[in-house]
C-alpha cells in the first residue's frame, strides 16, 4: 500500500490518518514480538512448559494467554482499523461529470477544440476545487481553483484541446482533487483525429515479423472519404497507384479505395517517414500515411534547452500566390530564454519564414512559433520537403507536406 503525503489534505485528516497507520504499525510490532517469543518458546524444555501449564491451573487467578490468541486479537484489531484507513486513501468527492466522458468527435491535425462540461455535486455542503490537471500538454483551463461548487448545484467549466499532428485515436483525461478529499477524480476525453480522408492503417510498420523471420515491406492501405463523396487518386508516393479491385480506365470514381504500397526501392536506407498520397478531393489534396522504420526514426534530442515537439505538418493545399501558416510547439526543457530563433526551408518548391516565436522560459511550459510557408513562385505539384529551426544555436528539422495548387483563374480556364 502506497502512502504519500499530500499537502491539499486537510490537517485533521492527515491527524487522523497518521493516528490510525500508528495503530497499525505498533499492531503489526506485537505480532512479530509474539511470534518471535513462540519460535524462542518451541526451543525450551517440556518440562518446563508443563511446569508452567501446572502452575497457571494451581493459581487460578489468572489466565495465560497463547501466542495464537494475541495474533489474533492483533488481527481482529487491524480488521477494525484497517478500512477506515483505506477509505481515507480512496475517499473522493461526491461529485458526478456531466457528461461523463468528453466525446471531443473527429478533430481535424493541430485543431483546437473548446468543450464545455459541469460538474455536479451530490452532497449536501459546498465542494471547493483544490486543482485540475490535464494528463497532456495538448489540453489547457483556466485557474479553476478555489471555485466552489453549491450543494446539490451544478458549475459549468471549458477545456481547450489542441490536436496532434498525426491521424490516430486521442485518448487523455484530466484529473481533479477538492478540498477535504484526498481521492481524486477523473474525467476521461477521446476523439479522432483525421482529415476529411482516412487511411487505415495510420502508419506502415515495416519492422522484422517474428514469424516469418522476414522483414514487411509490402502491403495494402485504405483510404476512404469521410463525407462519402467519389474522389479520385492523383499519385501514390510519387507514382502512379496500384489498386486492388479497382480499374481506372473502366471503373467510375469511388469513395473508397485500397492502394497497394511497396518500400523495397529504398534496400531499407533512408526510408521516407510518409507515403504521400495525392487526391482531388478539395478539403484533403494529400494524405500522409507514416512509414515505422528503424532507418527514419527520430533521434534523440541532443541536450539543451529546446526541442521541437512536431515530426512533420501538412499543410494541405496552397493557391498560387498564396501562403499557410501554422503552430510548431517547442518545449522549454531549462529555465532559459533564446537568444535567437529563425527557420530555414531546405527544399526549392517552398520558402519558410519565422511570423512570431513566444518563449515561456518555465519548465515545462512550451513556447510556440507560427511558421508560414509560400510555395516558390510558377511551381505547382507536391510540397514534400524539411524545414531547420534554429533555437538558441540548437538546429532541429521538421517535415512539411502539402501540394502547390494551380491558380483559381487557371482551374476555371
Amino acid at each position: 500500500m502506497n502512502i504519500s503525503y499530500n499537502p491539499n489534505v486537510s490537517l485533521s485528516r492527515l491527524l487522523r490518518l497518521g493516528h490510525r497507520l500508528k495503530s497499525l504499525c505498533l499492531l503489526a510490532l506485537v505480532v512479530f514480538a509474539i511470534l518471535l517469543a513462540g519460535c524462542s518458546d518451541s526451543s525450551g524444555s517440556s518440562e518446563a512448559q508443563t511446569g508452567q501449564t501446572k502452575s497457571d491451573a494451581v493459581s487460578g487467578d489468572s489466565v495465560q494467554l497463547t501466542s495464537s490468541d494475541v495474533v489474533n486479537t492483533a488481527i481482529q484489531d487491524s480488521a477494525d482499523v484497517l478500512p477506515d484507513v483505506l477509505a481515507d486513501l480512496q475517499e473522493t468527492a461526491p461529485i458526478v461529470f456531466e457528461p461523463g466522458i468528453l466525446n471531443l468527435g473527429r478533430m481535424l491535425p493541430r485543431e483546437l477544440i473548446t468543450t464545455r462540461f459541469n460538474i455536479r455535486n451530490l452532497s449536501k455542503k459546498p465542494i471547493t476545487i483544490k486543482f485540475i490537471k490535464a494528463n497532456c500538454a495538448c489540453t489547457k483551463l483556466d485557474n479553476y481553483s478555489g471555485r466552489v461548487i453549491p450543494p446539490g448545484e451544478t458549475i459549468e467549466l471549458e477545456a481547450r484541446t489542441r490536436s496532434r499532428s498525426v491521424s490516430s485515436t486521442f485518448t487523455s483525461s484530466i484529473s481533479f482533487l477538492f478540498e477535504d478529499y484526498i481521492g481524486q477524480s477523473t474525467l476521461s476525453m477521446y476523439g479522432e483525429i483525421t482529415r476529411a480522408i482516412r487511411a487505415a492503417p495510420p502508419y506502415l510498420v515495416c519492422t522484422i515479423n517474428q514469424k516469418i523471420g522476414q522483414r514487411v515491406e509490402s502491403g495494402l492501405v485504405v483510404v476512404e472519404s469521410l463525407d462519402g463523396k467519389p474522389f479520385n487518386i492523383l499519385s501514390s508516393n510519387g507514382v502512379e497507384p496500384i489498386y486492388e479491385g479497382f480499374d481506372p480506365d473502366f471503373d467510375e470514381a469511388q469513395s473508397k479505395y485500397t492502394l497497394a504500397w511497396d518500400i523495397s526501392q529504398y534496400n531499407n536506407v533512408n526510408v521516407p517517414g510518409w507515403w504521400i498520397i495525392e487526391t482531388d478531393h478539395p478539403e484533403c489534396p494529400v494524405v500522409d500515411v507514416g512509414i515505422r522504420h528503424e532507418s527514419n526514426r527520430r533521434k534523440t534530442p541532443p541536450p539543451g534547452s529546446w526541442r521541437v515537439l512536431a515530426h512533420h505538418v501538412v499543410v494541405g493545399g496552397i493557391e498560387a500566390g498564396e501562403s499557410a501558416e501554422f503552430d510548431v510547439d517547442i518545449q522549454n526543457r531549462r529555465n532559459t530564454i533564446s537568444p535567437r530563433n529563425d527557420v530555414l526551408s531546405l527544399s526549392r518548391n517552398f520558402k519558410a519564414k519565422m511570423v512570431s516565436f513566444i518563449p515561456y522560459g518555465i519548465i515545462p511550459k512550451e513556447s510556440t512559433m507560427r511558421v508560414r510557408i509560400t510555395p516558390t513562385p510558377g511551381y505547382e505539384g507536391l510540397l514534400n520537403g524539411k524545414i531547420r529551426f534554429t533555437i538558441s544555436n540548437q538546429k532541429f528539422t521538421v517535415t512539411i507536406i502539402g501540394k502547390a495548387l494551380k491558380s483559381t483563374e487557371e482551374s476555371a480556364e
